[in-house]
């Protein structure tokens, strides 16, 4: 072998390291996905309030996060899998989370809850997750 085909050679070992380091640091290898059906999990971010229109077209006020920086929510069933969350549908089958959650609208906040892929009308965002907590102010 050449001097310049080793060269090329390690030129090429070269990309192919920088290529898996780029991949192994996206933030579904590193572990900043969310994981659908792992229990709860904590996400911060900015509440706002969407109005939107379910199937029959009847409106529909719901709840949105924004989370500060995109995410993802990782599944075993690659269906339920969602590469980019940038917002996601929350609420909360407790009324007092529920009304807490309405008060943050505007403010910037962390919930604990249980993430899951948005699979009816009714969710206006790739991904819903059930509120079970908010962490004391």
């Amino acid at each position: 072998m050449s001097v310049k085909a080793r060269q090329v050679d390690m030129n090429s070992r070269g990309a192919a390291c920088f290529l898996a380091a780029v991949i192994l640091c996206t933030p579904a290898a590193a572990g900043d996905c969310m994981m659908y059906e792992a229990g709860p999990q904590a996400i911060e971010g900015s509440i706002s309030i969407l109005e939107a229109y379910d199937a029959a077209d009847r409106p529909e006020t719901a709840l949105i996060l924004t989370p500060f920086s995109p995410t993802c929510l990782d599944a075993k069933d690659p269906d339920d899998k969602v590469l980019e969350v940038k917002m996601l549908h929350i609420y909360s089958n407790d009324p007092k989370i529920h009304e807490q959650l309405k008060g943050h609208v505007g403010e910037t906040i962390l919930v604990w809850g249980l993430p899951f892929p948005a699979h009816t009308a009714h969710h206006h965002a790739p991904v819903v997750m059930e509120v079970t907590k908010i962490p004391a102010d």
